[in-house]
């Protein structure tokens, strides 16, 4: 399941972002929305969603991993902040099915909500306000009226919030301004951070790797560098995910090293409709007439709208990360070195901030 999971990652990646475009998301906050929609699907419909966040694995694989992945994240920590939370609203009108209702609040420990939608103003209002509780405010408007109208039957909501320190932070009085080498002909100046100490690290021809620790336990933001210049694009494309999961767990204790790090300073905030995106991973019938969520309710539904919101502040103390994902869905119409290692991130990367093996935000940084 981890090397399933880290290639819908990746092929995530790829799909939403641009060349020379920082972006960041939460592969798991978008996996554990589609876990509950894939709870109230049936047949052709869920063996699609399954085959994008769990090919390969068997149903009963995915339940486990998604089970085993909410209680770490959950798990409570002194040294970080790091919470999970799903929340569903449905119109009175709809016919849940008990089992699916008992699994929503058992397995996933959503909540349920009976909502108007005939009133999308005062619904949005009530939906933001429970996502920009829980992201810390870091998450606003995620649903938009335009997303809900007579025929809006249910919205389900994910959010997840994450604010950690370094477990050596960065003196702010060595950062300073220095050239990011964004595309061949195009540089940038940018507030680079400066640290000399003990880090997970990892090179080999194609890339370098620094696991930069979290206080708390098993909690890293890794940064995967190319050796090239301007090699992002062509790294992301061979990648895959068994080879990204072979990287973070060489990251162990025998790869602790003295290491010079430079690295940016940065804050991303991104928008993304994954409607057309989800789609195009290969779970095209849930957005059709053909959908099948017998599982959920008793009517014919399918999905309509899926927005994704993901924020990412890192700085010399630490990290703050937010995310909240939003499926909507409609009734349906008729149819070791003697030499430090210097890892300076100069030019663009990928980074994920992964703990247990779970890649809970994921980006890549251009400027």
């Amino acid at each position: 399941m981890d090397t399933a999971q880290a290639d819908y990652c990746l092929n995530l990646l790829r799909e939403v972002s641009k060349a020379q475009e920082s972006v960041v998301v939460s592969p798991f906050s978008i996996t554990e929305a589609f876990g509950i929609v894939y709870l109230g699907a049936a047949a052709t419909t869920k063996a699609q969603i399954h085959d994008v966040f769990a090919r390969g694995c068997s149903e009963d694989d995915l339940q486990k991993y998604l089970s085993l992945q909410r209680r770490a994240v959950n798990a409570d920590c002194k040294e970080y902040d790091l919470s999970t939370a799903n929340r569903l609203y449905y119109a009175e009108k709809l016919h849940l099915i008990a089992s699916f209702t008992a699994a929503v609040e058992g397995d996933f420990d959503g909540q349920l909500e009976a909502t108007d939608f005939k009133d999308s103003s005062e619904c949005c209002k009530k939906i933001n306000g429970w996502v920009e509780e829980e992201t810390k405010s870091k998450i606003t408007d995620l649903v938009h009226p335009s997303m809900l109208d007579a025929n809006t039957c249910l919205v389900l909501v994910n959010a997840i919030y994450f604010k950690g320190k370094w477990r050596d932070s960065f003196d702010k009085k060595h950062t300073a301004k220095r050239p990011f080498h964004v595309a061949e002909g195009k540089q940038t100046t940018v507030d680079m951070m400066h640290r000399t100490a003990l880090y997970l690290f990892y090179a080999d021809d194609e890339v370098q790797i620094l696991g930069i620790p979290y206080e708390g336990e098993n909690i890293h933001m890794f940064i995967i560098l190319p050796k090239e210049l301007y090699g992002l694009e062509s790294l992301k494309k061979k990648m895959d995910g068994s080879k990204l999961l072979s990287y973070f767990r060489q990251m162990d204790s025998m790869k602790i090293k003295v290491c010079f790090v430079s690295i940016p300073k940065f804050t991303l905030e991104k928008r993304l409709d994954l409607k057309q995106v989800m789609s195009d991973l290969g779970m095209e019938q849930a957005f059709s007439n053909d959908a099948n969520f017998s599982e959920m309710c008793s009517e014919s539904v399918q999905i309509s709208q899926v927005v994704h919101k993901a924020f990412v502040e890192v700085n010399e103390e630490g990290t703050e990360a937010a995310a909240a994902t939003g499926v909507a869905m409609m009734l349906r119409m008729a149819p070791a070195h003697k030499i430090p290692p210097v890892f300076v991130a100069d030019h663009p990367f990928m980074f994920a901030i992964v703990k247990d093996d779970n890649i809970l935000f994921a980006g890549q940084y251009y400027q």
